[in-house]
């Protein structure tokens, strides 16, 4: 009764056509990749309003994807906004060359333009420095005060897209429309992104071409995840995709040891 009610709460929240929910309980396995998220998805979510270049008044979470040439570091700043009670991505800041230390200088200068009350940081290999130097020379020493280290891994990059996903679909966080340059290529890397299962991993990644990137989604979902994990240290009511897998048991038979039914049935 209890594997039901979850069965049915997953299907409730993510759809009874997500590959997820397919894979899972139908053991219908996606073949190849496939597209992580639509045009007509991401448009359900933007609205007309200009970028945003300061704002100290509302709560604002960064992400940061760290990066050197020919891949850019981006910040990605997202605030919540209690009028509308919905988040909204509000601005970038899109770094390109060789130097952190210099990109380091550039992006506290960014961020102390908004009320930044949590950042998540890509601390995989040479980006390691980036939140060291954060967590050294600014107010953002620890998870205890809003820093979450992201070493980009199979687990930690299926739980920050899981997020991701959950954010598109459920129309939480609003993008503007604006017809500038960084908001194009921001578009373009989101709707270039591929996904594929790995076992019990959710994999995304930008496709197999050396002119694509995924450093604004990268980025992106990063700062949702700075905003989710804020949350639920503060002991707020907001949900948040867990790393973990949820264990999911499957009925045997007991001389033969076959599966005999994997799905529980919805009444």
């Amino acid at each position: 009764m209890i594997y039901e009610q979850s069965v049915k709460k997953d299907i409730e929240k993510l759809g009874l056509d997500e590959d997820e929910i397919q894979r899972e309980y139908f053991g219908k396995w996606q073949i190849g990749t496939g597209q992580f998220t639509t045009m007509e998805e991401l448009e359900k979510l933007e609205v007309d309003r200009n970028l945003t270049n300061s704002d100290k008044k509302h709560d604002c979470f960064a992400g940061i994807d760290t990066a050197k040439h020919p891949d850019s570091t981006v910040v990605t700043i997202i605030r919540y906004n209690p009028d509308i009670k919905k988040k909204e991505l509000i601005n970038w800041l899109e770094l390109r060359g060789e130097n952190y230390k210099n990109q380091y200088e550039i992006i506290v200068d960014f961020l102390n333009r908004y009320n930044v009350v949590a950042l998540a940081i890509d601390s995989t290999g040479q980006g390691q420095f980036m939140p060291d130097w954060f967590a050294e020379d600014t107010e953002w020493a620890d998870e205890n005060s809003g820093l979450y280290q992201v070493k980009f891994n199979q687990g930690t990059k299926d739980a920050i897209y899981r997020n991701l996903k959950v954010t598109i679909k459920d129309l939480l966080t609003t993008l503007p429309k604006t017809n500038t340059k960084v908001n194009e290529r921001f578009i373009q890397q989101v709707l270039d992104l591929q996904q594929q299962y790995k076992g019990q991993y959710l994999s995304v990644a930008h496709p197999d071409d050396p002119k694509a990137h995924d450093d604004f989604p990268d980025s992106w979902a990063l700062a949702e995840w700075a905003f989710a994990k804020w949350n639920e240290t503060n002991n707020a009511e907001i949900s948040i995709v867990d790393i973990s897998e949820k264990e999911r048991n499957i009925v045997r038979d007991d001389d033969t040891g076959k599966v005999t039914s994997y799905w529980p049935g919805l009444d």
